[in-house]
Parts: structure tokens; C-alpha cells; sequence
């Protein structure tokens, strides 16, 4: 059910086609004026959100400084603490093949 029924000659369609592709363009347009004008205020939010914590970055850095503890002149441990020193040997499944039961 059509409120108005579709163009019937070759000039009405013609025009309907121009004016819907024109409508298109235009709600493009205002989707990307509209993106435009949203990016730039997130980049204006997100400006003052890093302007604003500063001071708290800061001293979150200062105090991370203050809490690590220094690393030894040497420089072989590291500075959580001593390492864990082990040997080792490789096994592959080649090297067992004599170790497994004939069955």
C-alpha cells in the first residue's frame, strides 16, 4: 500500500531517482559530519582527562621509583630477588626407545 503510488513516465522516474540519490548523499554527509563532530569531542574529553591526571600520574611514578628496590652493582641478579639455577638434560623420544618395554 502505497501512500503516494511510484512515478509512472520516464521524467518522473528520473527525478525520483535523482532527489532519492541526493537524499542519500545528504544523510551521509550529516553521519559524517556528525562522526566528525563526535571525534573531535572525545579528543577534547580525553585532552582534559590526561591534563587533569597528571599530578596523579606523577606521583604514582615518584612512588614506584621510591619502591623498587635498587639492582646490585654486578647486575647478574635481578631485582625481585635471587634466581633459580638448575641443570638439566633434553630427552627425545629417540633417545628413550631402548627404555620402553618390547610388547
Amino acid at each position: 500500500m502505497y501512500l503516494n503510488p511510484p512515478p509512472q513516465g520516464p521524467l518522473a522516474r528520473f527525478v525520483a531517482a535523482v532527489l532519492g540519490a541526493a537524499l542519500l548523499v545528504g544523510a551521509f554527509m550529516v553521519g559524517v559530519v556528525a562522526f566528525v563532530i563526535l571525534l573531535g569531542v572525545g579528543a577534547v574529553m580525553a585532552a582534559w582527562f590526561w591534563f587533569r591526571t597528571r599530578d596523579v600520574r606523577r606521583a604514582f611514578r615518584e612512588a614506584a621509583e621510591q619502591a623498587a628496590p635498587e639492582a646490585p652493582a654486578d647486575g647478574d641478579q635481578p631485582p625481585g630477588g635471587d634466581p633459580i639455577e638448575a641443570e638439566y638434560t633434553v630427552v627425545r623420544d629417540r633417545d628413550r626407545g631402548s627404555d620402553r618395554p618390547s610388547g
